[in-house]
């Protein structure tokens, strides 16, 4: 993953909005971000996790790091994995864009470099940036975003600190949950075996013995049920014949009753259509009117659409002749204005003309097209002049500048080639000096063997025999005393001081080749793209003067500036003579417009004029037609009124006004309504009648029918005649179900003892499964345990902070052998489990305690540990680019040289480092710097006028 740029706007102390583009040239390798301390340096780390993560390091509430007295701020990053292009977004608002206004929803968008939108929520932002990084915001600031003070605390850490530091870096608490989750889990399935055994002993079952007392006295009880139901059915027979015989008797009532009131109804019906017959008597002479009313409405119609014609026709004769004595008056109008426009036209036409001489003069025989072509050439040419003018300056510029250079080359490779020499003689120094140690620390060995036998060359005596070899001489003993021992240490002891010297020189003469070797590739860059720059700005030249037909050289500036400054002044010429043929040209257009106008006008006046002519001749045409249409209907309408006059006469009836036509009708229609509605009562009274007689003769039948069925069951039941009878009937029913119900409760009751020893003895048998199963689970969870599980949770989680340890120093070292191939980390063995320590190689591979190490030799290795814990949280994704987030004001000239070093190193590596400090040591190491500068008495800080954003 790699962070390509960074955009900002009112975070924090940065009010504005910047941005920085990482895939500039100059950010390619160690660069460093600085200011004084609260200037903001931290802040653009906090924009790249508000634009991927919604959050930041240091605060919970985004809102907080909006710039005060601003309602607005957003960050914005562009980044890449696997060589495809994203860009996060961020931004929050304050209610109506008021620095008092309440925080609003924050709106992100993560999108592809081609602009297609892959998610706009919140949440939905958050799993699509972690699944296309593969890091979530924990594993992020601890891959990208490096502190190495968390690291150098860490190496000299006890057991429980560095177990307290190693969860918070690398996330191992989840082990710790889990520890105590065993521990809970298996404390919970042996409460709940426990408990399900209790449970399951606590059931109690019948036995045999009352099982089978309980199913003989059920099958009694049936028995007993079957006799009551006997009883009670016959009982029921007798009852159901004696009510039989009440239904009877009460349904003679009812047809009884019913019999009379279809009597009386009868009388009622006879009497109302007597009445109804002497009614329609008196519309006797209405019987044929429904005949006539629809012709007569018809013709009633006929009669006002006529007149209504006619009074249409006579309107629009008089709006007709009207029409006609306004037409002759405008077309007298028009004819007066097409001799006024005829006069204004001539005007125009001679202005146009004194125009057109006039312009003729001007370009003294040339077309107007030929002299704009050479004007526009004449313009293209003074634009290739003025760009051959920036190239000449640029050129001169850049031969200064790689003057410049040659000069800075040339010192800078005498200083490489001296410092190559001093290198090369320190190392034949330190080859000599650690062949003279080595033969020294043999001496000294020899030395110390011959000094550990002083015992027994002591007890030689001259003559006497040895005991080791038998010699009776004895010539070396006088030398052998001679030996001093301190005089060869000491001499080892310069000898290691002086090595340690050449050791400590070659290392600073290594790191000045280092330095002189970046001043020298960096001047040599500069002095080819000089020459590269020179060589295209005089192609560029050639190009240009060869399409002009130029001969001037690049390096020719007065000769040319004299034919720049010539052409600048035609130019001057050209453009106030094409101000004056544009007036002129502008005049001709105005006059030609003008005069189309006129014409214009002239034609659309004379074009009325025929149409008004030629509606006046239809209109009077028209008016004739409709004078002789009014006289035929006039004959009509009084033809069609003797009609009516004629046919109403043979009713007695009078022709009505035309505007009273349609009350008369209405009338008529109420008349002739009224006979028909009483002809229809009359008939449906009829039909009532003839019903009512028909349903009297069947409640007669029915009323027969009754007393017969009636009849029939007396006789085949004699004792129901009486009422004691049937009294103790009903008693004995009473009694048998009394006693049937107490059967029925009686087997209700064994039953009910019988099913729940059913349901007892099925959930015992469940019970037992589930016992069998818990005791599974139960020794399944106490191996687990046994294994990892304790209630504070310690024991699984340091077992994964060793495992995690030994690959975090795995990757470490790995890392120490591109940074500084001198130490190797490792994990002490004994009580302190987490315990590390470092490995020497330049001292014979010898153990060391961390705390043993310089200033710039713990930040190495500290480096080291933070660059190792990038690669383990960051699941196989490349990180190319980190920011050190670290203060190096503790560290001493050399110490920081050391540290630069191993940054540098990171560069061949192709990964982007930002080093954030306020130190001034790094101004002249690091050329390339984001400066963040604190405004005096504001609270605001701001960068580089070049980070301004521009939209």
């Amino acid at each position: 993953m790699k962070i390509l740029s960074l955009r900002l706007k009112n975070l924090n102390s940065l009010k504005g909005e910047w941005r920085i583009d990482f895939r500039d040239p100059k950010f390619n390798g160690l660069f460093a971000i600085t200011g004084a301390t609260g200037a903001g340096k931290s802040t653009l780390l906090d924009g790249i996790c508000l634009a991927l993560y919604h959050q930041t390091p240091r605060l919970s509430d985004t809102y907080k790091i909006m710039t005060r007295y601003t309602s607005e701020s957003l960050a914005e990053v562009e980044f890449q994995v696997s060589n495809k292009v994203y860009r996060a977004f961020w931004s929050q608002k304050l209610a109506r864009n008021k620095a008092s206004g309440k925080p609003q929803s924050p709106k992100v968008e993560l999108a592809e470099s081609n602009g297609k939108v892959i998610a706009n929520q919140l949440r939905d932002k958050l799993n699509q940036v972690e699944q296309i990084t593969g890091l979530d915001f924990a594993r992020f600031t601890k891959a990208m975003l490096l502190a190495q003070g968390g690291f150098a605390a860490f190496l000299n850490a006890n057991a429980n600190e560095k177990a307290a530091l190693l969860e918070e870096l690398t996330g191992t608490e989840i082990y710790g949950a889990i520890s105590r989750r065993v521990f809970e889990s298996y404390r919970q399935h042996e409460a709940d075996l426990n408990l399900r055994k209790v449970s399951t002993e606590n059931i109690q079952l019948l036995t045999q013995e009352e099982i089978n007392s309980l199913t003989q006295k059920q099958k009694c009880l049936k028995e007993q049920q079957a006799q009551y139901d006997a009883k009670l059915k016959a009982l029921t027979q007798q009852q159901q014949i004696y009510k039989e015989i009440q239904d009877y008797e009460k349904q003679y009532q009812v047809k009884a009753q019913e019999i009379l009131e279809s009597q009386n109804n009868q009388k009622q019906l006879e009497a109302i259509l007597s009445g109804i017959e002497g009614d329609l008597k008196l519309y006797k002479d209405k019987e044929n009117l429904g005949e006539y009313l629809p012709k007569w409405e018809v013709q009633f119609m006929q009669r006002a659409q006529l007149h209504d014609q006619q009074q249409k026709i006579v309107k629009e004769i008089n709006q007709l002749q009207q029409k006609i004595a306004l037409s002759v008056v405008q077309i007298a109008e028009q004819d007066k204005a097409i001799a006024g426009l005829g006069q204004t036209s001539r005007s125009y036409q001679e202005q146009q003309i004194k125009l057109s001489q006039e312009k003729e003069s001007l370009l003294a025989g040339v077309s107007e097209s030929e002299w704009r072509l050479n004007r526009d050439q004449h313009f293209k040419q003074i634009g290739d002049y003025e760009r051959l003018a920036d190239w000449q300056h640029a050129f001169q510029a850049n031969q200064t500048q790689q003057q410049d250079n040659k000069r800075d080359l040339k010192v800078c490779q005498a200083d490489l080639k001296q410092t190559q020499q001093d290198i090369k003689d320190i190392k034949q120094q330190f080859d000599q000096a650690q062949e003279h140690l080595k033969t020294l620390s043999q001496l000294q060995e020899r030395e110390r063997e011959i000094s550990d036998l002083a015992q027994y060359r002591a007890k030689l005596q001259q003559n006497m025999p040895c005991p080791l070899c038998g010699a009776t001489e004895h010539p070396k003993i006088t030398e052998y005393k001679e030996i001093n021992i301190s005089e060869t240490e000491q001499r080892f002891q310069d000898q290691t001081e002086k090595l340690r010297h050449l050791q400590e020189e070659y290392k600073k003469q290594q790191i000045a080749l280092a330095k002189l070797e970046g001043q020298y590739d960096q001047n040599q860059k500069h002095l080819l793209e000089n020459i590269k720059a020179q060589q295209e700005l005089n192609d560029k030249w050639n190009q240009i003067t060869k399409e002009l037909g130029l001969s001037l050289k690049i390096e020719q500036a007065q000769a040319f500036n004299d034919l720049l400054k010539a052409s600048q002044q035609k130019n001057l010429d050209l453009e106030q003579f094409s101000q004056q043929l544009d007036q002129l040209n502008h005049t001709l257009e105005l006059q030609k417009k003008r005069e189309e106008k006129i014409a214009e006008q002239m034609r659309e006046i004379k074009h009325q004029q025929d149409l008004a002519i030629q509606n006046n001749n239809y209109d009077y045409q028209s008016s004739i037609h409709l004078q002789n249409q009014q006289s035929e209907m006039k004959h009509e309408y009084e033809n069609l009124e003797q009609q009516l006059i004629e046919l109403l006469k043979g009713f007695s009836l009078d022709l009505p006004l035309i505007d009273q036509q349609n009350d008369w009708l209405a009338t008529q229609q109420s008349l002739w309504q009224a006979y028909q509605a009483k002809k229809n009562e009359y008939e449906l009274k009829k039909n009532e009648l003839k019903q009512t007689q028909e349903k009297q003769n069947w409640l007669v039948e029915g009323k027969q029918k009754i007393v017969q069925e009636k009849k029939k069951l007396e006789e085949n039941n004699p004792q129901l005649k009486e009422i004691e009878t049937i009294n103790a009937i009903n008693n004995q029913v009473i009694d048998y179900q009394v006693e049937r119900d107490k059967v029925l409760q009686q087997q209700g009751k064994i039953q009910q003892e019988l099913a729940s020893n059913e349901v007892k003895q099925k959930k015992q048998q469940d019970s037992l499964l589930i016992i069998q199963t818990q005791e599974k689970n139960y020794k399944l969870w106490a191996q687990l345990n046994g294994l990892i599980g304790s209630k504070e949770g310690d024991r699984f989680r340091r077992f994964a902070q060793g495992l995690t340890l030994d690959y975090l120093i795995e990757l470490a070292n790995q890392q120490l052998k591109k940074l500084h191939n001198r130490y190797q980390l490792y994990r002490s063995s004994g009580d302190q489990e987490l315990g590390l320590g470092i490995i020497d190689t330049w001292q014979g591979d010898s153990f060391r305690d961390t705390r043993t190490l310089s200033g710039g030799e713990a930040f190495i290795v500290s480096l080291a540990l933070a660059l190792a814990l990038s690669d383990l949280v960051s699941h196989k994704i490349s990180i190319d680019s980190l920011f050190l987030d670290e203060g190096f004001g503790t560290l001493d000239e050399e110490s920081l040289e050391v540290v630069l070093s191993a940054l540098d190193s990171l560069h061949t590596r192709g990964k982007t480092i930002g080093v954030i400090s306020h130190i001034e040591a790094l101004k002249g190491r690091i050329p390339t710097q984001i400066h963040i500068k604190k405004r005096e008495g504001l609270g605001y800080s701001r960068m580089d006028q070049r980070f301004v954003f521009s939209a």
